[in-house]
């Protein structure tokens, strides 16, 4: 039996993620076993953190040392991440009221070399497209979804063009 598209676990991390804007691992772990009341494994969330960034649904924004007294030691990292423009959460989900008493978190981020670095991704993955018509439309759908992630994080005509360019690409 083939495994399913997707995964539970990561629509729920990226459903905290729209909620709370920015957040780092064991936070978003904490969140989940709270709000969905589900026993999880630290693991499995690091697990599909990384399985989101590789798929364009989470993407990294910051990575920052702490101080602190950690059963490892006295320094540890956080690795700050959002919502990718792949993200597939389902935003009518009837946990976003159970996620508002988590603090919006606000971090600076460097949007434009965000954005640019996926157009570049996209714009790999098309020119190395050698697929069907049925692949194309996939690929044409990943434009139209990283166009509405760049109009929400970093409104730019000149990327949203290029963008509308590397789409066009495909449908000759």
């Amino acid at each position: 039996m083939p495994r399913r598209e997707g995964s539970e676990i990561r629509r729920n991390i990226e459903l905290i993620l729209y909620w709370t804007r920015f957040s780092y691992g064991y936070d978003i772990y904490k969140i989940y076993k709270e709000v969905f009341e589900k026993d999880v494994l630290l693991r499995s969330i690091y697990y599909n953190l990384k399985k989101g960034v590789e798929l364009g649904e989470i993407v990294i924004v910051d990575v920052r040392p702490e101080i602190g007294e950690f059963t490892w030691g006295n320094q540890s990292e956080r690795v700050y991440y959002t919502l990718g423009p792949y993200a597939k959460f389902d935003i009518k989900s009837k946990y976003l009221k159970k996620l508002q008493k988590f603090k919006r978190n606000n971090i600076k981020v460097n949007w434009k070399e965000e954005v640019m670095n996926k157009v570049k991704e996209l714009k790999n993955e098309v020119l190395s497209f050698k697929g069907n018509k049925k692949d194309a439309s996939k690929l044409i759908s990943r434009c139209e979804q990283l166009k509405k992630w760049v109009e929400r994080v970093y409104p730019n005509k000149n990327i949203i063009d290029s963008i509308e360019k590397i789409k066009g690409v495909l449908k000759k």
